[in-house]
């Protein structure tokens, strides 16, 4: 889907699915950016939409303040949601050691 482009068809992975896809509120690129593993039990699917996130301790503030901003609730202000896409997310400072061009051209070794 193309930048400023938005729809509310219900589609995706299960595994990976973002709020506003169950909801059917219509949602733009930045949706697939949601981080989020569930399992096609309804409880857990509703479970997107209602409960408030809850982090483990370990987890650093920058881990968080990604995530946070990978899950708004509008899909406008989703990171990721502009014209730069996934430059966004590239930029912030949790990802800040990775070399992407290394990583795009599989020189990186885990």
């Amino acid at each position: 889907m193309g930048f400023g482009y938005w729809t509310g068809t219900f589609c995706g992975t299960t595994e990976f699915i973002a709020s506003e896809v169950l909801t059917e509120t219509t949602y733009m690129r930045s949706v697939d950016c949601h981080p989020s593993q569930v399992t096609i039990k309804k409880k857990v699917l509703n479970s997107i939409i209602i409960d408030e996130v809850q982090y483990p301790r370990f987890l650093s503030l920058e881990a968080i303040k990604i995530t946070r901003r990978l899950l708004y609730e509008n899909p406008e202000k989703k990171l990721g949601s502009s014209e730069r896409d996934a430059g966004d997310v590239k930029t912030k400072a949790f990802f800040g050691q990775v070399a992407w061009d290394d990583l795009l051209q599989k020189k990186v070794r885990i």
